[in-house]
């Protein structure tokens, strides 16, 4: 996709540079901002640039590393409502089930906070979309669409799932 390779263009370097030497992580936890910032690069920013590769999920563990951190300082509050959805993101892809639960504890508040009386419906996928996830890791314990580019043998019913994923 060209979007992807314009984002590695521009990010690709630095993506790798936080992972491998963690550099930026402290400064970046001076401002909710930065720490947003860091957590957009290395789980949304990662996924497109490798899509399809394992390389997509090497910044998660920093990523929801700098997500709990948010959460447990409550930083995520100093943010618009509409940049939090990002901060709770790394839980959301956690192959965690605690994470996974905190995930849908942190988006179904977020929709609540959201709630207006024409967006109801827009704003509950926030929580129901965390919750699909976390159905997900409760089942398999790891999300199988992720199998095939973590070189992981899928089980039978992790095919069967593949073959009509949620997501």
């Amino acid at each position: 996709m060209v979007i992807d390779a314009q984002i590695k263009a521009k990010f690709g370097a630095l993506h790798t540079q936080v992972i491998a030497t963690k550099e930026h992580v402290d400064a970046a936890k001076e401002t909710p901002e930065g720490t947003l910032a860091l957590i957009i690069l290395l789980d949304q920013m990662g996924r497109n640039m490798y899509r399809g590769q394992a390389q997509a999920f090497s910044g998660d563990p920093i990523a929801r590393s700098l997500a709990m951190f948010m959460v447990r300082r409550k930083f995520h509050e100093q943010l618009r409502l509409v940049k939090r959805s990002f901060v709770y993101m790394p839980l959301m892809h956690a192959e965690d089930a605690e994470a996974q639960e905190l995930s849908v504890q942190m988006y179904t508040e977020l929709a609540e906070q959201l709630k207006a009386p024409d967006e109801d419906a827009k704003n509950d996928d926030f929580a129901a979309f965390a919750q699909l996830h976390r159905d997900v890791i409760g089942e398999f314990g790891r999300f199988p669409s992720r199998n095939k580019a973590l070189g992981r043998e899928s089980t039978p019913e992790e095919a069967e799932w593949l073959k009509n994923p949620p997501f």
